[in-house]
């Protein structure tokens, strides 16, 4: 190889880091997600409820879409004859939720703190 010339050094694994990257936020926003459901439980009672389930069910669209994603890409990798980055919709859609949900409780918790 002479100087200049660029090779990805690790083809494949860049795409297992990133997978395991998304495994960790899923993970860290379903606890969030029962966290909030706890402790949101004395000020919306059984409402609170729904708080943790939207965001349980955000991660579960999550986790789906970056699977999704990784088996799209490792695929890709091992015998390209398409392009090379498949499409993020569900992944950008499910961030979107996500943060839409944590600032609409972030809202509702500065509206009604006591």
């Amino acid at each position: 190889m002479s100087f200049g010339e660029s090779r990805v050094a690790d083809a494949g694994l860049q795409a297992e880091r990133t997978a395991l990257a998304w495994k960790r936020t899923v993970l860290t926003l379903t606890a969030g997600s029962v966290a909030t459901g706890r402790a949101l439980l004395p000020l919306f009672g059984t409402g609170s409820y729904l708080i943790g389930t939207l965001g349980l069910l955000a991660g579960i669209a999550l986790w789906l879409g970056a699977d999704r994603r990784y088996r799209a890409l490792h695929s890709a990798l091992i015998k390209p004859t398409g392009p090379l980055l498949p499409g993020v919709g569900l992944v950008a859609v499910s961030c979107a939720v996500v943060c839409l949900c944590c600032g609409l409780g972030a809202l509702v918790l500065i509206l009604f703190r006591n």
